[in-house]
């Protein structure tokens, strides 16, 4: 018979590189999904007040758009989202995000296995690198920033298969190590299922808010239809 998983503390293993990979999928969905909300409000609310000239840029003298908005006003809420979302999730004895309970995950300190600090969640935060997205708010190196993302985002993958004890260069930074239940069902199969359902619900709250922001949307492009 092949050997089981090696014990790292009675009845727990090192989570496999694949199931934290699905859960961080997961995770910055939720993120990106709140954040484009968030987002979305501030820009309108933005472009309605300075069209209607009650800004400092009212009476036609803004030139932006939707679009040169928003892309900042978006990697700004994510970061801020997204810290705040990972290091509270991790710390203060809850040890999960939303995607790794799902597939039965939990991160914790290398040496005892403790909850990890708030100094450490926020290393091991700085240590995934999502903090890069506001290369996008530098004009020069704005066109670099997804490459560069993407790229560490491989080099995470790559530390994290290669290491015995699964452990990242943002792990081994923040000393911590992620396990999960030996018997602990932890397929990617669950992992596709809730990325699939939370695609579903994006896809409808985007109805939703066609159906109810319509008119306010038709005025903004209506408006920056006439200034150009």
């Amino acid at each position: 018979m092949p050997a089981g998983p090696a014990e790292v503390a009675p009845g727990l293993t090192y989570a496999s590189t694949a199931s934290r990979f699905a859960a961080y999928l997961i995770d910055i969905i939720i993120v990106g999904i709140i954040g484009s909300i968030i987002a979305g409000i501030f820009v309108g609310g933005t472009l309605t007040t300075i069209e209607s000239g009650n800004g400092a840029f009212g009476n036609g003298t803004f030139s932006g758009n939707w679009s040169t908005m928003m892309s900042p006003v978006y990697s700004i809420v994510t970061v801020a989202l997204g810290a705040a979302y990972f290091i509270l999730s991790w710390s203060g004895g809850r040890r999960a995000t939303l995607g790794q309970r799902v597939l039965h995950l939990q991160v914790g300190n290398a040496v005892d296995g403790r909850s990890v600090t708030t100094e450490q969640a926020i290393r091991r935060w700085i240590g995934l690198g999502a903090f890069l997205s506001l290369l996008n708010l530098v004009p020069p190196l704005a066109p670099a920033a997804s490459l560069v993302e993407l790229l560490w985002i491989i080099v995470l993958l790559i530390t994290t298969a290669t290491s015995p004890t699964k452990q990242g260069i943002h792990d081994r930074f923040a000393n911590s190590a992620v396990v999960r239940p030996i018997g602990a069902s932890n397929t990617l199969a669950t992992a596709c299922l809730v990325i699939a359902i939370i695609v579903l619900v994006l896809a409808l709250l985007s109805i939703v808010a066609l159906i109810f922001l319509g008119s306010q949307v038709s005025t903004i492009l209506s408006a920056q239809g006439t200034s150009i």
